[in-house]
This record gives C-alpha cells, structure tokens and sequence, in this order.
C-alpha cells in the first residue's frame, strides 16, 4: 500500500510538471522566472528509528524545509529496513505511512521514494539524485532541521560563482571549539562569493548544499555502487587526509565551505 500510495503521488508530480511544458510550448512563452532559492531540490533521507511510529521529527524538519524554501521540491527518501532491525519492520511501515499521508495532504510538493530493501545513505542518495531537476541539491537529514536565517540567493551565486562546490549549515549556532582546527580560515571570507564563507577540510552530513554534477561525481568516484554506507563516514577521512596531504591543493579537489552569517 505504502510503495502505491508513493507512486500515485510521483505520478501526479509527473503529470504536473508535462502540464507546465506543454502549456509553455503552446503558447511560445518563457516561464516566469523562479526565485534563487528555487534553483535548489532538497533531499531528505529516513530510516527506521526508535521514534517510528512517531513522525513528529520528520515534520519538523520538513516544515524547516518549506519555511525556508516554499517553492523548491523536496525528495523524501524511505529507505529499507535492515535485517538486525525487521523487528521494527511494522513500526516503520506505520511511520511512512503516515509520513505519505501528510506529504499527500499538507506538505506540498514533496515526491515520496519507497525503497524495497536497505540501500543505506549513499545509495539511497544516488537514487534520489536521478529525480533532480535543478542545478544545485540541499542535503538534509531526517533530523536535523534548517535553522537561522540563511542567504539562499547569496549561496546559490556562491556556488554558480565556481570557487566552492558544497556550502555547509550551521545546524548548531557557530562554530564548535572541537571543529575549529578543521577551518582553514581565521575568519569569514567574502571573496569566494557574496555570502560570507570560512573554507573547512570537515565534511559533514549536517544539511549542505552543493551543486548536482559535482555531488554525483563525489558518489561515482568515492562509492561502490553497491557500498551500503553513511556518506560521511567515507568522506570526513577523504576530505581530512586531501588537507593534511596537500594543503590548500587537496581543499580544493572538493571546495567546502562554511555559511558563517
């Protein structure tokens, strides 16, 4: 019930988006231009957790979402269950369920992926890849919700602009003490685009954005396309030993940055 209720709902999305076209082709117009934040497709990734049936942090993250981003779509991931966790296979069947429901009725423009077996984060994220249509993707999981105020014009150009390739956010208030020696810069910078940015070996799977050519790249070339793993837990090492190996020319094999407003 669960992976039709999905379908009916990308379906529609499907139906939705040929409608645009073709109105557009009929009338040889130009469609009206979409606001910067538009430009981004956020994809959020669950699994089972202690909390399922309960959705209430999904929502909060998903409402952060659109309250920072009303136009932009948002991919919402289930990945499978995992065999050391069928025990909660009900429970979690519960939860998306629910979560279909409100994506169905409340959220708005959010198109549901019901995988059928555990592909973990990096391969989950692949899939989620294939339905972007923007140039630039917002990575965000399940419970870590956008919070602040954020620029998402400025980081857009920041990374339209070619001199970093992720952007990541603060899901805290500033900087932790333990993180400080991963930054590469004393301060904020503003020459690497028109929000300020503080360079940074860490990666993070805090919520980031980046643009979609180069996140495919990182999963091509740092991923097996059947590694059923965490993204960080690959790239933190990848991105820390580039620094430490190569100084400012391995920072730049991947560009991350910081959003420091």
């Amino acid at each position: 019930a669960n992976r039709t209720f999905a379908w009916w709902q990308r379906q529609k999305r499907i139906l939705a988006r040929q409608l645009h076209l073709d109105v557009a082709e009929l009338s040889k117009t130009t469609p009206p231009q979409r606001t910067a934040g538009a430009a981004v497709t956020a994809i959020v990734v669950t699994s089972p957790t202690p909390r399922c049936p309960e959705i209430d942090h999904l929502e909060i993250t998903v409402g952060s979402i659109r309250e920072q981003l009303p136009d932009a779509e948002i991919i919402l991931v289930f990945d499978g269950v995992r065999p050391e966790l069928r025990h909660r296979s009900a429970e979690y069947a519960e939860y998306v369920r629910r979560a279909l429901w409100a994506a169905n009725t409340r959220w708005g423009n959010v198109v549901p992926l019901v995988l059928e077996e555990h592909l973990h984060q990096a391969r989950a994220t692949r899939f989620a890849l294939d339905e972007v249509t923007t140039r630039n993707v917002l990575l965000v999981e399940h419970d870590t919700p956008l919070t602040g105020e954020i620029d998402w014009a400025g980081i857009v150009a920041s990374l339209d602009g070619g001199n970093v390739d992720m952007v990541r956010l603060h899901h805290e208030t500033a900087i932790g003490e333990h993180h400080v020696h991963m930054m590469l810069d004393q301060a904020p910078r503003t020459d690497l685009g028109p929000v300020p940015l503080v360079r940074t070996s860490q990666w993070s799977q805090r919520p980031h954005v980046a643009t979609l050519g180069w996140y495919r790249s990182v999963l091509d070339h740092h991923f097996a396309p059947e590694a059923r793993v965490m993204i960080e837990d690959v790239m933190h090492g990848v991105c820390a030993v580039a620094w430490h190996e190569y100084g400012i020319a391995g920072w730049s094999r991947f560009r991350l940055a910081m959003y420091v407003p």
